[in-house]
C-alpha cells in the first residue's frame, strides 16, 4: 500500500533528466509534493522500525527451539561460563596458587623499527 503511494506520487514528478543546473522554482504544488513525500519516507522509516522489532520478538519468543520460519534458524544451547577469579586466588591462597603455576614456553617477539627506509629496487 505505502509502496503503491510512492510508485504514484514518482509518476506526478517531471523526470529528473530534464532539470537544468539552475534552482526549480518553487510553487505550492511542488511545496506539497515534497510535504508528502517527506510524510511517506518517515512512514517507511517507521514501518521498518516497527517490522525490526517484531523481528526481534518473534526471535525472543522462539528461546531454546529449533526454528520459527524465516525468523530462528539455528538451534541454541545455553551455556554457562566460569572464569577464575587469579587476584584473588593469588591474595587468598597464594601456596596453592604458586603451587599450580605452569611456565610457559617463550615466544620469540618481533619489534618493527618505526620510519625504517626500505629499498625499492
Amino acid at each position: 500500500m505505502l509502496d503503491s503511494k510512492v510508485k504514484a506520487l514518482k509518476s506526478k514528478c517531471k523526470d529528473p533528466t530534464k532539470f537544468k543546473d539552475k534552482e526549480i522554482d518553487r510553487d505550492s504544488k511542488l511545496e506539497a509534493l515534497h510535504q508528502k513525500w517527506l510524510e511517506l519516507t518517515e512512514k517507511e522509516a517507521q514501518a521498518k522500525l516497527h517490522s525490526e522489532i517484531f523481528h526481534l520478538k518473534l526471535q525472543h519468543a522462539c528461546k531454546l527451539n529449533e526454528k520459527i520460519e524465516n525468523v530462528c534458524t539455528w538451534k541454541r544451547v545455553s551455556k554457562e561460563r566460569i572464569s577464575l577469579d587469579k587476584k584473588s586466588l593469588k591474595k587468598d591462597k597464594e601456596e596453592i596458587y604458586q603451587k599450580f603455576q605452569v611456565p610457559q614456553p617463550q615466544s620469540p617477539r618481533r619489534r618493527m623499527i618505526s620510519g625504517r627506509p626500505y629499498s625499492f629496487g
